[in-house]
């Protein structure tokens, strides 16, 4: 409800409209590609027999908007000659107070979802998690004409201070089936795991359709060298280089939240 739609449960008439008038913007400017949330928190905004209808379109978890705005945005977009990468969250499972309905996976599987701050996360450490996403990305290869598959930054979600992932018994259940990787070692290959099988998920479905990803801007620690923050290897467990050196992305589009004039990340 940011850009589109603007507010949750208009007319299916007008979600069109604003969804058209956005497309005529973009190409007026010579745009010839965009970025389309799909699945905000284990939820769709296309229709799905994995996950249910997204609360962002209706306003209610599972109620369906009259329409499929993806089916629909794709039609219009490829119109107007441009291309559209259906874009993930990986492993959110809930940011907002609407009730969760089947089939999603907190209602489903439960188990697999922690509460952490004010959000509820899918565990990336667990089997089901990872084969719901790596499905739901074939799912949308196969059964729609998009250009890209795209996951968002969020894999372990951002830190909180003081307060640990509650993941404490997927790892006891990997150290107890032999597994001798460090906690942040494991929870990297986690992510690794999902981000290989959804690559290869996708390419086995439609070779060209291409998997990208937005990691946060920082890759790894002094990486690049003399710049440091918050970065993507240690906070969110995302090895951004294996995924390049192993060929699982067809590209990387960083997301870059600092203001020029920021001194430890100079933009220059």
């Amino acid at each position: 409800n940011i850009n589109f739609p603007s507010a949750a449960g208009l007319p299916a008439e007008q979600q069109k409209f604003e969804l058209t008038a956005m497309l005529d913007r973009l190409k007026d400017c010579g745009f010839n590609a965009l970025f389309f949330q799909v699945r905000p928190e284990g939820d769709a905004l296309y229709r799905s027999e994995n996950e249910p209808w997204s609360a962002w379109l209706t306003g209610e978890q599972g109620r369906p908007p009259g329409y499929d705005p993806l089916e629909f945005l794709i039609q219009e977009a490829h119109a107007r000659n441009i291309e559209v990468h259906a874009w993930l969250n990986p492993y959110r499972a809930q940011s907002g107070p609407q009730e969760r309905v089947a089939p999603h996976i907190a209602v489903e599987e439960p188990e697999q979802v922690h509460p952490y701050g004010a959000l509820k996360w899918m565990d990336p450490g667990t089997e089901i998690v990872r084969e719901r996403l790596v499905d739901v990305a074939q799912d949308l290869t196969r059964r729609y004409d998009v250009d890209g598959i795209h996951f968002d930054d969020y894999f372990y979600p951002y830190p909180l201070s003081g307060v640990d992932f509650p993941d404490e018994k997927t790892y006891s259940d990997y150290q107890l089936f032999g597994g001798t990787l460090s906690r942040a070692d494991w929870r990297r290959e986690n992510v690794n795991q999902a981000v290989r099988e959804t690559a290869e998920g996708v390419r086995a479905t439609k070779d060209h359709v291409r998997f990208g990803i937005s990691p946060f801007g920082l890759p790894a620690p002094e990486r690049p060298e003399g710049v440091s923050g918050f970065d993507q290897y240690e906070g969110l467990y995302a090895d951004t280089q294996k995924w390049m050196d192993r060929g699982w992305v067809d590209y990387l589009a960083p997301q870059l939240y600092w203001p020029t004039s920021s001194t430890r990340q100079p933009y220059e």
